[in-house]
C-alpha cells in the first residue's frame, strides 16, 4: 500500500536543529491528546487531498544542494502503512531522516533502526511513565510498556552510535508540576537532550474550554527545567 501523505513542506530551518530539512505529515493516530497540534490530522485526515509520495521524492532529488533530510511526523506515523519503502527510498536518495512519534509501536521503530532507514528520533513523552498518568492526557487507555519498550530500543542504538534522539514533553495543564517532571526524568535518565515544550491553547480543538487550559507561567518551567537537570544535562525550553 503506497504511504499516505496528507502534507508536505519543501524547506524547514526549524524542524531539525542544525539542518535543513524537508517535512511530511502523515495521517491517523491511535491516541487523542486534547492538546495536539495537528489534530485536524488525527480526527479528519479526509479533509486533505494525498500527497504521491513520488512528488515529494522529486522535489527532494530537486532541492538536494541544500535539503539535509526529512522529517516525517504527523499524526504518528509508524501507524502508516507504506512507511518503510518510502523511506528507504529516501534514504537511497542520500538524505538523512527525522522521526517524530509517540513510540508506541516497538516493533516499527526496531526494523526502522535496524535497517537504517532513520537517524534522528524525536519522542514525545505525554506524561509520566505510568498506565494511568498517559491515559488521562491521552484520552484512551494506555499500557506504557511499549513505550518504555521502545525507549529502550533507542538507548541501546544511541549506545551503539546508530542513531540520535531527544525527548520532549508538551506541558499541557493541568497534569503537570514539579514532581511529575522529576517522575518522568528518573525514568529517562541518560537521554542526550529533553526538551520542556510550552502547551499552546489556540491548537485546541473547540469543545475544549480554553479558560481552564491557560500555559504555566515561564518562571515556573524554569523551575522545572533546573530540576530535571539534576537527571538530564541538556533541557531546554521551548516556546510556541
Amino acid at each position: 500500500m503506497p504511504l499516505s501523505i496528507k502534507g508536505y513542506l519543501e524547506t524547514s530551518f526549524s524542524d531539525w536543529d542544525g539542518l535543513v530539512s524537508a517535512v511530511v505529515f502523515l495521517p491517523g493516530c491511535n491516541w487523542r491528546c486534547y492538546f495536539c497540534h495537528n489534530h485536524s490530522l488525527v480526527f479528519e485526515p479526509e479533509i486533505y487531498p494525498d500527497i504521491p509520495p513520488q512528488t515529494v521524492l522529486d522535489s527532494l532529488r530537486k532541492h538536494r544542494k541544500w535539503i539535509d533530510g526529512l522529517c516525517v511526523g504527523g499524526g504518528e506515523p509508524t501507524l502508516s502503512p507504506g512507511l518503510l519503502p518510502f523511506l528507504r527510498e529516501v534514504k537511497d536518495s542520500g538524505f538523512k531522516v527525522k522521526l517524530d512519534t509517540n513510540a508506541s509501536q516497538p516493533r516499527v521503530i526496531e526494523e526502522l533502526i535496524g535497517l537504517g532507514l532513520v537517524d534522528y528520533l524525536a519522542i514525545d513523552i505525554k506524561a509520566p511513565l505510568t498506565d494511568k498518568a498517559y491515559s488521562a492526557i491521552c484520552r484512551k487507555q494506555i499500557k506504557v510498556g511499549a513505550i518504555c519498550e521502545s525507549l529502550s530500543i533507542i538507548k541501546k542504538a544511541y549506545r551503539e552510535k546508530r542513531v540520535d534522539y531527544e525527548l520532549r514533553t508538551t506541558l499541557a495543564p493541568p497534569y503537570f508540576s514539579g514532581e511529575a517532571i522529576v517522575s518522568i526524568c528518573e525514568k529517562i535518565s541518560g537521554a542526550p537532550r529533553y526538551v520542556l515544550q510550552q502547551f499552546d491553547p489556540h491548537n485546541l480543538r473547540e469543545e475544549e474550554n480554553k479558560k481552564e487550559r491557560q500555559p504555566y507561567q515561564r518562571d515556573e518551567i524554569e523551575a522545572w527545567a533546573r530540576r530535571a537537570r539534576e537527571y538530564i544535562g541538556n533541557v531546554s525550553i521551548r516556546e510556541v
